[in-house]
């Protein structure tokens, strides 16, 4: 992390074309990480706030050939435009997108004020309230959004949103295991077909920060109008895979989960929660078994870890449980 020329550069072209700083008033550029999908910079400025200035990869960082669209940058944009509204302090502050350098500027959320949940997690510092938090907010951003066609036709990012999760997540996992090809393959073709709500795409807990008044949803390169029953689902996945491999929260894990699904459901106004709750059951253990054998596997599995997840996911395929709090069972026992 340091000031460095190259980022400089490209973070002075875009602050410049949308007059948010000239060149004198940029005191420092420090590079940050920007996980598999973009170069992220702190940008401190003479005299104003911080930002922060993220810009799209168009080779991922994995060990597959994984590519996206640059224009990306423009979904995020209008994900944190439409979100903020109704989530309020849950969504940074967007001032600007650049077209010209792919990139989305926003209000730098200090890490000392905002700590990244996943981080917490790892640690073992788990609050079933926040976690309840976070269900809540993506509920009622999916509320708001649901069935409206000004919406639609703003993300209508469905090919995107195919490259980004269906074809990377659930198809070329269903490569992998061609008994399950059919089973996956369907799922992957409902949600590229469903058009119900707006769908951040990427919610899990590294893309959502501990602010002082709650959770901040970072991260929404993936936004499109689809089906929401899939944000919920990636991060009950993610919840529920820690809980199955992390030993000492695993009860205050599956606790959290269950409190995100619990607030979420609260929230769910636009379809009966047994319809998506059902859609929840299959999901979930499908990017389980993505999260191991996917074009993103996650890369804190040891073999043993990966063998154990696998197993479980294919189980849970075959053989749903009948809500989803005894599913988020089956990975805590």
């Amino acid at each position: 992390m340091s000031d460095i020329e190259p980022g400089r550069s490209r973070v002075t072209a875009t602050l410049g074309r949308l007059a948010l700083a000239a060149p004198a008033e940029i005191a420092t550029v420090t590079a940050l990480s920007g996980g598999v999908s973009a170069d992220v910079f702190r940008v401190d400025l003479h005299g104003k706030p911080p930002v922060c200035v993220k810009f799209a990869l168009e080779r991922l960082r994995v060990a597959a050939r994984w590519t996206a669209p640059l224009h990306r940058a423009a979904a995020e944009f209008e994900w944190f435009l439409f979100a903020r509204p109704t989530a309020g302090a849950a969504v940074p502050e967007p001032l600007g997108y650049d077209a010209a350098g792919q990139a989305v500027v926003t209000r730098f959320l200090p890490p000392a004020d905002f700590p990244v949940w996943k981080g917490e997690l790892l640690t073992g510092l788990v609050d079933p309230v926040f976690a309840g938090a976070a269900g809540a907010q993506l509920a009622a951003i999916h509320a708001r959004s649901a069935f409206a066609t000004d919406v639609a036709a703003r993300f209508s990012n469905e090919k995107d949103f195919r490259r980004l999760r269906t074809d990377p997540y659930l198809r070329a996992t269903a490569r992998r295991h061609p008994n399950l090809l059919a089973r996956l393959s369907s799922l992957a073709d409902q949600l590229d077909a469903a058009r119900t709500a707006l769908v951040h795409g990427d919610v899990s807990p590294k893309n959502i920060l501990h602010g002082p008044a709650g959770p901040v949803f970072i991260d929404a390169e993936c936004a499109t109008f689809g089906d929401p029953a899939f944000d919920i689902a990636f991060l009950l996945n993610h919840l529920a895979i820690k809980s199955a491999l992390l030993r000492l929260p695993r009860a205050t894990l599956s606790m959290a989960a269950a409190a995100a699904w619990k607030a979420y459901a609260e929230g769910v106004t636009w379809e009966a929660v047994a319809a998506i709750e059902t859609r929840v059951l299959d999901l979930v253990p499908a990017l389980t078994l993505a999260r191991v054998d996917g074009m993103s596997p996650l890369g804190y599995l040891d073999e043993v870890e990966r063998v154990r997840l696998r197993r479980l996911g294919r189980r849970l395929i075959a053989s749903p449980p009948p809500g989803v709090e005894a599913l988020l069972g089956a990975y805590a026992t």
